[in-house]
């Protein structure tokens, strides 16, 4: 095998190994208030320390990915998951955020949301986050 086969190979099992770690770091529980507004794409922006990130369902490669297991906002409670490893990466200074702070989602056929962080937690990165349909929260996870 040669040596550009080889680097692809490591490259790729350490984007495997990073996304399995992110899977359950930090989460970020919050209150929400729903306005109306035309929206083509979901966006999640965090002005306290500067997101604005569109949101998509494919992969965390692609940046902030909406977790498939959650909810849309105003349907149940929402899991974003994004990298911050590197610089550019999405959620880079996500452990800057504080009580209080304001995350806003805006979704197509929804509008805006507002979510205000009430609680910060580190857990293990095996950890399971079960989702309410009637629930009210978002969750934002990171590795560490």
């Amino acid at each position: 095998m040669d040596k550009p086969k080889i680097t692809t190979i490591v490259v790729i099992i350490c984007i495997i190994i990073l996304g399995l770690y992110a899977a359950g770091e930090v989460n970020y529980y919050s209150s929400k208030i729903a306005i109306e507004k035309n929206i083509d794409s979901p966006v999640v922006n965090i002005p306290t320390i500067g997101i604005e990130e569109k949101i998509n369902n494919v992969s965390l490669s692609q940046g902030v990915m909406h977790d498939a297991k959650s909810f849309t906002p105003t349907n149940g409670d929402v899991i974003l998951s994004g990298h911050r490893t590197l610089q550019g990466s999405p959620f880079l200074r996500l452990n800057e955020l504080n009580n209080g702070d304001v995350i806003t989602l805006e979704w197509p056929g929804i509008g805006e949301v507002n979510y205000t962080v009430i609680n910060k937690t580190i857990v293990e990165p095996t950890a399971r986050i079960n989702t309410q349909s009637n629930g009210t929260h978002i969750y934002l996870i990171t590795c560490d």
